[in-house]
């Protein structure tokens, strides 16, 4: 108990000292995330700074393994998967990448994640929803990590919002895999929390620093590679993992079709998430971060213990838990235009 102790104490601490280094550096070279009309703030903030709890979090783990804390296998798709989305996103956030780049690269990550964990496709993978077809379940699979990815990203928009959904996540899952015997996943989730903490302290509201897509691809990465994991190694379920994220994924999930549905290029930048919608209506940062949260703790979680407990039924109470949360998206009319807004752009128009 005493390495996890010490190792969750330094990923805060390298991550907090990380963030605080990082954004001087990013003043100094204006890597800066400069406002535009769909931003939700108002001055430059220096941005691709999750390199830096993707840097504590992994050096802490890399001391875990070397101290025979970890096992290296559980750790392969967070040492070798993560660099490359986490390097892309960089890539993208100082200078911009093609969207089809990006997508390509990730689904060949997501192959090849899939790939090394399955042992070249040996191990099956039983998603209860579908035929056991081994190509249909892998293309599931792969499509799955490749949009917990992307997703990820769309719904880093508000100060503090996907770093503190991702830290509560993390616990929350922590808690689930040490109450389940998966002792390995609970510290490789606590360690991953602590490095979010670390860097909450400059990302919450009013924001010093943001992720970027360096952050925010990385950390949709590993929630999707670890849930893969916890399926192939330890028969867990998948759909724990996607109730525990069940807001970001029905946020972004029917935001997306609606923008789809709508001939609306879906990768350009807009404000017509639900969690948008809530700060064009006035919400504060921390308030729509806050809903978020208490919606995961009271609501999602619950709901996951019981699909944890019961894999058998893990995707039924995967329908229960979601079924809230469309209604709350389609309440908020999620991927359709804000009124608010285009009267502002029709009033600058007419000025």
């Amino acid at each position: 108990m005493f390495i996890v102790a010490f190792a969750c104490s330094l990923s805060f601490l390298l991550s907090f000292f990380m963030t605080l280094g990082y954004r001087k550096m990013a003043l100094r070279f204006g890597i800066m995330d400069i406002p535009n009309e769909r931003s939700a703030h108002i001055e430059p903030i220096p941005r691709g700074a999750g390199i830096a709890f993707f840097f504590a979090f992994n050096v802490v783990l890399g001391i875990l393994v070397f101290q025979n804390a970890l096992t290296m296998k559980y750790t392969y798709p967070v040492f070798l998967g993560g660099p490359v989305v986490m390097l892309l996103g960089y890539w993208d956030d100082v200078s911009s990448l093609s969207a089809w780049i990006r997508l390509f690269v990730h689904f060949l990550v997501s192959l090849f994640i899939l790939v090394l964990i399955s042992a070249g496709f040996s191990k099956g993978i039983d998603v209860s929803f579908l035929p056991s077809i081994p190509w249909l379940t892998a293309a599931f699979t792969v499509f799955y990590i490749a949009w917990f990815i992307n997703l990820y990203n769309f719904m880093d928009g508000c100060d503090g919002l996907a770093t503190t959904v991702g830290m509560v996540g993390a616990g929350l899952i922590a808690i689930l895999s040490f109450v389940s015997g998966n002792t390995d996943l609970a510290i490789i989730y606590v360690v991953l929390a602590y490095a979010l903490a670390g860097f909450l302290i400059f990302n919450w509201f009013p924001a010093k620093v943001f992720m970027g897509d360096a952050g925010a691809y990385y950390l949709g990465y590993v929630f999707g590679a670890l849930a893969l994991v916890s399926k192939l190694y330890y028969d867990s379920s998948l759909f724990v993992h996607l109730i525990i994220f069940g807001t970001f994924i029905v946020d972004a999930t029917w935001t997306l079709i609606r923008r789809f549905l709508r001939g609306v290029r879906v990768f350009q930048a807009h404000r017509e998430h639900a969690f948008q919608k809530l700060m064009v209506q006035g919400w504060g940062a921390s308030r729509v971060t806050a809903l978020y949260v208490l919606i995961t703790v009271l609501w999602l979680f619950p709901m996951a213990s019981f699909a944890m407990s019961n894999l058998k039924y893990s995707f039924w109470f995967l329908v229960v838990a979601y079924l809230p949360l469309w209604g709350f998206v389609i309440w908020m009319k999620a991927g359709t235009p804000n009124n608010l807004i285009l009267k502002e752009e029709n009033a600058r128009l007419h000025h």
